[in-house]
C-alpha cells in the first residue's frame, strides 16, 4: 500500500513494539522515542501479609460459619458467571498449606488454616485496619469476585465498632432507567406516550426514592392503590418486577436507593465520564499496571489542583441551569413535606416531574 500510495503516511505507536523487525518491514522508516515515566509498585503475597500482621485465622464456630458461608457465596457467583467455568476441573487442593521456608512456622501454620476456597474477611479487616494505622493520605481499593461477596463483606464491616457507618447507596438515575426500561418493555411505551396519567403515575412511583426512607412504604403502598386501571394487569407485573428487585428483601433493598435530602451526587455518571476520560487515555483493552498507575497519578494532579483552587477561595465550577433549577425545586419540595404543607401525593408528582423528566420515550 506505501508503494501504491507513496503520500499516505503511518504511524504506529507502542510501548512493546520489536522496533527492529517493523523498521526492517517498512523500509528503514524513522523512528521516535519517547521517554516514558515508571512508578515504584511493590508486590506483596498473602504470605507477606500474614507475616506482616502476625495474622492468625480464628478457630471459632463463629469464624468457620462465616467462612463457609463466604464459600457458598463465592460458588454462587461462579455459577452466574463471575469465575472461569473451568475451575470446576481443577483438583480440590489447598495449595495455601505450601509455604516457602523463609515465612516463619507461625505464617505457615496460618496459611495452612486459610483455604483458597473462602475468603477471610477476618484477614481484610486486620489489613485495612494496619493501613489506616500508618496515617498516609489515600484511598483503599478492595477488588472482589463477585456482588455476593461484596454485600457479604459490607455486612461484615457494618457490625465493626470502627467500620459501622459505612454504607452502598445506589445510582438514582439508574435506579429510574431500570424502571423504566421494565416499564417499556410490559407493552406500555405507547400508552406512556399517550396517556398524561400513566406518565404522572409512573413519575410518581419512581420518586418514592425520594420520600423519607420511613414513609417510602406508605408512599408505596398510595400508589398501588391510585394505579390506572386501564393498564392494571401491566402494572401488576412491573410492580411484582419492583417487589422482587427492589423490595425489603431483595438484593437492592430500599435502604439503598433512598436518596432523601442527598445534595450530594445521587448518580455515578460523574464516574462514568472519567470512565470514558480514561478509555480515550488507554492504548489497548487491557492496560498494565504502569499505565494504570500513571492515570491514577493524572486524576490525583487533578484533584490537588482543584482542592487547591476550593482552598484559595475560587468559585466552584458552574453547574448547569437546568440542573440547578432542579436541586432547588427539590429541596423546596422536601422543606414543604417536612413542614406539612403539601401533601405525599403532591410531593411525588412534583418531585417526579422536576427530578424524573429524562424518562421519557427519544
Amino acid at each position: 500500500m506505501l508503494n501504491a500510495y507513496p503520500q499516505l503516511k503511518v504511524i504506529l505507536m507502542s510501548a512493546t513494539i520489536d522496533v527492529t523487525l517493523f523498521r526492517q518491514y517498512f523500509f528503514n522508516c524513522s523512528v521516535v522515542e519517547i521517554e516514558g515515566r515508571t512508578f515504584g509498585v511493590r508486590e506483596y503475597f498473602l504470605e507477606d501479609m500474614i507475616q506482616l500482621l502476625n495474622f492468625q485465622p480464628m478457630n471459632s464456630l463463629t469464624s468457620r460459619k462465616q467462612n463457609n458461608k463466604n464459600r457458598q457465596l463465592q460458588d454462587d457467583d461462579d455459577d452466574l458467571g463471575y469465575e472461569d467455568s473451568q475451575a470446576d476441573d481443577i483438583e480440590d487442593v489447598n495449595c495455601n498449606a505450601i509455604c516457602d521456608k523463609e515465612y516463619s512456622p507461625q505464617t505457615a501454620a496460618a496459611m495452612s488454616q486459610l483455604s483458597e476456597k473462602s475468603l477471610s474477611f477476618e484477614l481484610i479487616e486486620a489489613l485495612i485496619s494496619y493501613i489506616c494505622s500508618l496515617g498516609d493520605d489515600g484511598a483503599i481499593l478492595i477488588f472482589l469476585p463477585g456482588w455476593n461477596l461484596i454485600q457479604a463483606l459490607l455486612k461484615y464491616f457494618q457490625q465493626h465498632p470502627r467500620f459501622s457507618k459505612l454504607f452502598v447507596k445506589g445510582c438514582l438515575f439508574h435506579y429510574g432507567k431500570a424502571l423504566f426500561r421494565k416499564f417499556m418493555n410490559l407493552n406500555l411505551k405507547t400508552a406512556y406516550q399517550d396517556d398524561e396519567s400513566l406518565r404522572v403515575w409512573f413519575r410518581s412511583f419512581a420518586a418514592i426514592a425520594l420520600l423519607p426512607e420511613t414513609d417510602m412504604d406508605e408512599g408505596n403502598h398510595y400508589l398501588r392503590s391510585t394505579k390506572p386501571l386501564l393498564y392494571e394487569n401491566e402494572i401488576n407485573s412491573f410492580l411484582d418486577y419492583h417487589d422482587k428487585t427492589y423490595g425489603i428483601n431483595s438484593r437492592f433493598p430500599p435502604t439503598m436507593y433512598n436518596h432523601y435530602r442527598n445534595l450530594n451526587p445521587r448518580t455515578i455518571n460523574y464516574l462514568e465520564g472519567r470512565h470514558n476520560r480514561w478509555k480515550k487515555r488507554s492504548t489497548k483493552p487491557h492496560n498494565d499496571i504502569y499505565i494504570c498507575i500513571d492515570m491514577f497519578k493524572h486524576e490525583q494532579l487533578l484533584a490537588s489542583d482543584e482542592r487547591q483552587r476550593h482552598e484559595a477561595g475560587a468559585p466552584p465550577p458552574k453547574r448547569r441551569k437546568k440542573t440547578c433549577i432542579a436541586e432547588e425545586s427539590l429541596s423546596r419540595l422536601w422543606d414543604k413535606l417536612e413542614k406539612n404543607q403539601i401533601t405525599r401525593d403532591k410531593f411525588l408528582k412534583g418531585a417526579g416531574l422536576r427530578y424524573f423528566q429524562y424518562l421519557k420515550i427519544e
